[in-house]
């Protein structure tokens, strides 16, 4: 999936690409979706992870990429859970099909995400207000 900002957009008609997702329609998405998948790659390691989080999806995560510098002390198994590349089809199928033990996990990465970034909150425009409307009674997903 691929993120845009408004100045990528096509000059002479304003539009998006196909197939590009600006950063309100991606917040969207996240915050329907129940999983958000991250692998370790050969590149940069992104905020993905905390958005995952912070949008209130389950994240599972590869298990080669755990770090406490990149978690921040977030527990594996209790705020995210950790998976082999491999076992990616059958976590899915897990996780979907025990829908109390994933929102339990989900919640509990969201408060921890939002413990952690609740002081810098404001750098993270596009999902600012998806955050406050949790934070303050629209209510968890």
């Amino acid at each position: 999936m691929l993120t845009q900002s408004k100045q990528q957009r096509d000059p002479k008609t304003g539009k998006e690409p196909e197939g590009i997702l600006n950063p309100k329609k991606y917040i969207q998405l996240m915050r329907r979706s129940k999983l958000a998948y991250s692998f370790l790659g050969t590149g940069y390691r992104s905020h993905r992870e905390w958005e995952a989080l912070l949008c209130g999806a389950l994240l599972l995560n590869d298990k080669r990429s755990v770090d406490c510098c990149q978690f921040k002390g977030l527990v594996p198994g209790k705020h995210f859970i950790t998976i082999d590349e491999d076992d990616v089809d059958a976590q899915a199928k897990y996780w979907l099909s025990h829908s109390d033990e994933r929102e339990a996990v989900a919640k509990q990465g969201f408060d921890a995400a939002w413990e952690i970034w609740k002081d810098a909150i404001d750098q993270w425009h596009p999902i600012r207000k998806t955050i406050s409307e949790r934070i303050t009674g629209n209510g968890w997903p």
